[in-house]
């Protein structure tokens, strides 16, 4: 049965500014008579609003097939909407956050605490508001490439798409482009209904088609480079992207724009964190005419082939994108980049006239007698940056006296691992790697940074985090055992084993003292072998590489982001029965619908990949418990745990001195 409804939702809060602002106008030009009357109508159309406002039915979800006409408040046209299919939960990026608890969804929540961002007075505020913040010199503009370097921190400002990420630890994601977001019962088909009248930052028109033609080009793009691009996981679910990935088509099968409003995106199999996914620069929407503009080879310079000339875009070059900024410079001549204002943007408009990137004084930091961070705190201190140095909760200085804000501070926690390989001998035998795993001790390893020894692959203030997961321990009785039952079958002497790694001076102290507790616990011949980051990532591609050093973290809020992907690591043609196994285990966790028993599910693979020392745990380093140091004028700053805007809310009060 086919039916007609309003989908005008508005909230309580909404609705009680609207009575009120309604009173107050009708105190001021409405005869008095009349104002009981007045105050009546409005009371009954808020509690009818309110009604239509209430939470979405609790039956399941419908097929994809079983739409009516939506007529939304507002709508140029009718858009098609499930029956009786539940409203996304995501709010807007720009509207007041719901004042009932947070429901639950296939997405979980992440932990990192926020700060309430006061309002500004406009009134007290200088001309020329110019935030700056230091950043490396290791940028490039294409979202695509989001993970290279500090790329995100630019990018997430000038791009953005149908969600986003914030620093809200209730809801960490949110609706940004999309007002509307629905899914089919079977879990394989998701809509979603794009804002009216969408703009680019310079001023031209955005479609759902340009969503379309803006993901087909990430993953060809990925298609035709060797190196590793963040379109690879964050649009494979999407049916038709593993034929686009491949090379064999140009069209991305999954994803219809309806209209210029509506685009529909269908799945491979069941995916319900596809919501997080999305809110990543490789999904951003992007315009077709300015990208086929580009003139830079952004993969070559991933790939660290830098070329000698210095690298400056020209005006018609720069990017155009939907973010609350534009960029306007990208010099890396003078290691400046600059974005401004856009007045185009969907959501509340920056305060901020531009946010300057300073790579200079970022480069000035890290020649710094004393280190990185002194260098910093002296930019902080001597004004010539706005945001600088960090203040640990347990500082015991009294905030009051210190003579800059602070803001809070929030980043991936990170858990290092080592990843086998098992479908390369003698890697594929779980005796042989268990003998590994037990012979590493972690606590006589000196680290290059504060960290703890991890209690599993996912980091307790990690979605999906588990307390009964615990790696293998130190044990070299049952690390010789375990070798003696593995030689028992393979009497052949094992190795030398070329350990591959790229990314030279990161983790070699680690490496070396994990392959001498090896050499001397197991008498296993490892030999070490620096690649650079385009031999590495052939490597990778090519399945190659036995054993993979690796920061792990939580990209996104939920618990799939936290299972190792083997494929990921270790190249598409990996084939091994046990990874098979880890597969499918992921799968049915991530295609189940109720987020309890998903987690559940996700801490079964975890324990998996522990128990069959798939994955081996190291180090792992909280994402929490520190603050941002921001000069005094500043407020509003916010750095979100796994990305977003950190300066469209920023404003300045009076003591603001100027762009310096």
């Amino acid at each position: 049965m086919r039916e007609t409804r309003t989908d005008w939702r508005v909230r309580g809060g909404t609705l009680a500014s609207f009575y009120f602002a309604a009173g107050t106008l009708s105190d001021l030009f409405v005869d008095p008579r009349l104002r009981p009357s007045l105050y009546f109508g409005i009371l009954t159309l808020a509690l009818l609003l309110a009604c239509q406002s209430s939470a979405p039915p609790t039956t399941s979800r419908i097929q994809a097939d079983d739409i009516v006409v939506d007529t939304r408040a507002g709508a140029a046209s009718p858009s098609p909407t499930p029956n009786n299919a539940p409203e996304t939960v995501l709010p807007t990026n720009d509207a007041p956050m719901p004042t009932e608890a947070p429901r639950t969804t296939g997405t979980a929540a992440a932990t990192v605490s926020s700060a309430a961002t006061p309002t500004p007075d406009i009134s007290r505020v200088r001309e020329r508001q110019v935030f700056r913040l230091p950043i490396s010199n290791i940028l490039v503009p294409d979202p695509v490439y989001a993970d290279f370097g500090e790329s995100s921190i630019l990018q997430y400002e000038i791009f953005a798409g149908l969600t986003t990420f914030t620093s809200d630890d209730s809801e960490p994601v949110q609706l940004d482009m999309a007002v509307n977001h629905f899914i089919s019962r079977d879990g394989l088909t998701h809509t979603f209904f794009l804002r009216e009248d969408l703009r680019f930052s310079d001023g031209s028109p955005v479609t759902a088609s340009d969503f379309k033609w803006s993901w087909e080009r990430a993953l060809r793009t990925a298609a035709q480079v060797e190196v590793a691009t963040q379109a690879e996981w964050v649009l494979a679910p999407i049916l038709g992207s593993i034929d686009v990935l491949a090379g064999e088509s140009s069209e991305l099968a999954g994803v219809a724009a309806v209209d210029e409003t509506t685009l529909t995106i269908e799945l491979s199999a069941p995916r319900y964190d596809l919501t997080a996914l999305l809110a990543h620069p490789a999904a951003a929407v992007l315009k077709r005419e300015n990208v086929e503009g580009w003139t830079v080879d952004w993969s070559s310079r991933v790939a660290g082939e830098w070329s000698a000339a210095v690298s400056s875009l020209s005006a018609e070059s720069l990017p155009v994108g939907t973010g609350p900024f534009q960029l306007t410079n990208f010099d890396e001549g003078t290691e400046v980049y600059i974005v401004e204002r856009n007045d185009h943007y969907h959501g509340k408009l920056p305060q901020l006239d531009s946010v300057r990137f300073d790579a200079r004084l970022n480069s000035q930091a890290l020649d710094h007698v004393d280190g990185y961070v002194a260098g910093i705190q002296q930019l902080f201190e001597n004004g010539l940056v706005d945001v600088g140095g960090f203040a640990f909760a347990s500082d015991p200085d009294d905030e009051s006296a210190i003579p800059f804000n602070l803001a809070p501070g929030a980043s991936n926690s990170t858990t290092e691992v080592l990843v086998f390989n098992p479908s390369i001998p003698p890697f594929d035998n779980l005796d042989f790697r268990r003998a590994l795993a037990a012979s590493i001790d972690i606590d006589s390893i000196e680290t290059m940074h504060q960290a703890e020894k991890a209690t599993g692959i996912v980091a307790p203030d990690s979605p999906g985090y588990s307390e009964s997961s615990m790696p293998i321990e130190y044990d070299p009785g049952a690390a010789k055992s375990s070798m003696a039952v593995f030689r028992e079958t393979h009497p052949m002497t094992v190795g030398p084993i070329v350990w591959t790694y790229g990314f030279h001076g990161w983790f070699e102290a680690e490496r070396a003292t994990i392959a001498a507790s090896w050499e001397r616990e197991l008498s296993l011949d490892f030999k070490l072998e620096d690649a650079y980051t385009d031999d590495y990532e052939l490597s990778r591609i090519e399945n190659k590489l036995p054993i993979v050093y690796k920061n792990h973290r939580a990209s996104y809020p939920h618990p799939q982001s936290s299972v190792i992907d083997f494929q990921v690591i270790f190249g598409e043609s990996l084939e091994s029965d046990e990874v098979d196994a880890v597969n499918a285990m992921v799968q049915a966790a991530a295609s189940e619908p109720d987020p309890v028993i998903a987690l559940e599910l996700y801490a079964v693979v975890e324990q998996h990949l522990l128990d069959n020392a798939l994955v081996v745990p190291l180090w792992e380093s909280p994402g929490h418990g520190y603050q941002i140091r921001v000069q005094e004028w500043v407020h509003g700053y916010q750095e979100g745990r796994y990305g977003g805007s950190r300066c469209k809310d920023v404003w300045f009060d009076e003591t603001y001195p100027g762009p310096g």
